[in-house]
């Protein structure tokens, strides 16, 4: 692979499967720091490194800086530029720091099985799906709103399209319980009491929940 592969494959946000990489700032508006739109259980230096850069560049706990890359940005570049050697490093930090953190850890972070498959059943297995029907949905609402004020047809475009407000509707609504969840997984992971393993774990189990039901009602609405 060259050199400047993976920086195309960031700038496109798509790795070799097509999957997105990261977690991308979906509402310029309301930008948030890198570190806290981890994709599921990057690396601790990962982590760490999206922190330091986000500091270093004029940001906060709370803002972006001027460069503010998420950790999954992080580990796809090293993991390229390292290899196989730097890919398997990543997966044996991920598998060491699961138990301490209560991320969930996906089969695929997982050393030499990883490769074998992926999983559908956690937050992690169920996030591109997810935020591929997010995509979806804030299309719809564009083409509505941009029809209704260009005075073009809705009425139109609903008929091909008869599930779109509703997609568009309930695709707010789950994003928005998404980023909530991760902002209350980013301070469980801070803290250092002994719950702190199960309550993590049980907001990844929430997250699965909202995203697995909007995946479920996402193709409900397509297919109508």
């Amino acid at each position: 692979m060259a050199v400047m592969d993976p920086f195309v494959a960031l700038a496109q946000n798509k790795d070799w499967t097509g999957n997105p990489i990261f977690i991308e700032n979906r509402n310029s508006l309301d930008p948030k720091p890198g570190l806290h739109r981890s994709k599921d259980s990057a690396t601790p230096w990962a982590k760490g490194f999206a922190e330091a850069i986000n500091a270093v560049t004029g940001g906060t706990e709370y803002t972006p800086g001027g460069w503010s890359p998420t950790p999954d940005q992080i580990d796809y570049v090293i993991g390229q530029l390292a290899g196989g050697l730097g890919r398997e490093a990543g997966k044996v930090a991920s598998t060491a720091a699961a138990p301490f953190t209560g991320e969930e850890l996906p089969p695929y972070k997982i050393p030499l099985v990883g490769r074998l498959y992926g999983s559908t059943a956690g937050h992690s297995g169920q996030s591109a799906k997810f935020y591929e029907n997010v995509t979806k949905a804030n299309e719809a609402e564009n083409e509505i709103k941009g029809r209704a004020t260009d005075g073009l047809s809705v009425a139109e475009y609903l008929r091909d399209n008869p599930g779109a407000i509703e997609l568009a509707a309930r695709g707010n609504v789950a994003e928005r319980q998404v980023a909530a969840l991760r902002k209350i997984r980013h301070e469980a992971v801070k803290e250092d009491g002994p719950d702190k393993v199960a309550k993590v774990r049980e907001v990844n189990e929430r997250m699965a929940a909202v995203m697995r039901g909007f995946n479920r009602e996402s193709e409900r609405m397509q297919n109508q």
